[in-house]
């Protein structure tokens, strides 16, 4: 398996981990951890960082407001 993707996977369940663990404060290591670890540009390090915290937030609201 390639080092990008493993990389990768282990950044996705790291950063959701965080994220379930601290809520929205956990937010806050979606960027720096892709552009340290996967040693992304900050361009291609914003999207991914987006669609990490972007459905969490999501489903929280959706429990929060129903």
């Amino acid at each position: 398996m390639d080092s990008t993707i493993a990389g990768g996977m282990f950044l996705r369940r790291s950063v959701g981990l965080i994220l379930a663990l601290t809520g929205a404060g956990g937010a806050i290591v979606a960027l720096p951890l892709p552009l340290s670890v996967l040693r992304l540009d900050l361009a291609n390090a914003v999207p991914l960082a987006l669609l990490a915290v972007g459905p969490s937030a999501g489903m929280w609201a959706s429990r929060r407001h129903c």
